[in-house]
């Protein structure tokens, strides 16, 4: 279940991310209210190993997986739907098979 206070987030991690969450994660704060504790940030192959393994010893609580199209159907048992949590429309933008 996701916090209304705080979210911890499993992220890819590396260079050219690592600038964007440093960037973009205090305006979310700022703007929500929504603390955020990236609990994993690793690279593609280490983030997929992490999951699996939390996820298998029953330890996975993280409110939010962030990945590719490309390693999503692997880590797609560990998802929830966003169905009952967007407006109508709001997945429109994104490729089916990541939805």
């Amino acid at each position: 279940m996701i916090s209304t206070r705080r979210l911890k987030i499993a992220v890819v991690g590396g260079p050219m991310y690592d600038a964007v969450y440093a960037a973009r994660l205090p305006a979310f704060t700022a703007e929500t209210g929504i603390e955020v504790e990236i609990g994993a940030r690793l690279i593609h192959s280490e983030l997929n190993e992490h999951l699996a393994a939390a996820y298998a010893a029953g330890e996975g609580d993280y409110d939010l997986i962030s990945t590719h199209g490309k390693y999503a159907p692997a880590q797609a048992r560990w998802l929830l739907p966003l169905d009952d949590l967007t407006p109508s429309g709001a997945l429109a933008d994104f490729a089916e098979a990541t939805i």
